[in-house]
């Protein structure tokens, strides 16, 4: 049986390659985003024949996500998987940063996907079902950019607060980091498929 999941789109390669490995086992696959472009780069069929649905949608932005996940459940069923991909690399050093730089990545990459776990949950705790992934790099932020490594970090003690929340309710909702080196592309994000459905199992 195939699930809906969805994934927000970024501009490291992360989205593309969650989109193709999940659509290639046959799941209903939304990804979020706000590049044409890039979002039209994904809709060709996988393996499976099945396509990647692309929708515009500023993910910064809670309201916005919230009405595009109503869309997504009206047209598509219970989303069972959400995964937050999405990055603003800023490949800059401290000294280089300008406050701009600082904020968009922290808007892509943190609060994307603090607002999106949000619609996510509130859904699936109805449901007492789901799983939500959020994505970094591996390590402790040595050697990563500055921007990049303050993401990664508050991502993850994100994720130690929510986990933590959901079993002491008692809740049969999941979250999960999965780590992933920063080469990782469009052809090798078959782990995160198998850690979403490992957890939502």
């Amino acid at each position: 049986m195939s699930d809906v999941v969805v994934v927000t789109e970024d501009h490291g390669g992360w989205a593309a390659g969650c989109a193709r490995a999940f659509a290639d086992q046959g799941d209903v696959v939304v990804v979020l985003g706000s590049d044409p472009g890039r979002l039209a780069a994904l809709t060709e069929p996988s393996v499976t024949g099945t396509p990647v649905v692309v929708l515009r949608c500023d993910i910064t932005d809670p309201d916005d996500l919230e009405q595009v996940v109503d869309q997504i459940e009206t047209e598509h069923g219970p989303i069972a998987v959400w995964v937050n991909a999405a990055r603003h690399p800023v490949p800059l050093p401290f000294d280089d940063l300008a406050p701009h730089d600082v904020r968009r990545a922290t808007e892509v990459g943190y609060l994307s996907a603090v607002y999106g776990t949000m619609s996510a949950v509130e859904r699936m705790r109805e449901r007492d079902h789901g799983v939500v992934v959020h994505l970094v790099l591996d390590g402790d932020g040595t050697g990563v950019p500055a921007a990049t490594a303050g993401v990664d970090l508050a991502l993850r003690g994100f994720h130690a607060s929510l986990i933590g929340e959901l079993a002491a309710d008692g809740c049969g909702v999941r979250s999960a980091v999965v780590g992933l080196s920063g080469t990782e592309t469009v052809t090798d994000l078959s782990g995160v498929v198998t850690a979403a459905h490992l957890r939502s199992a």
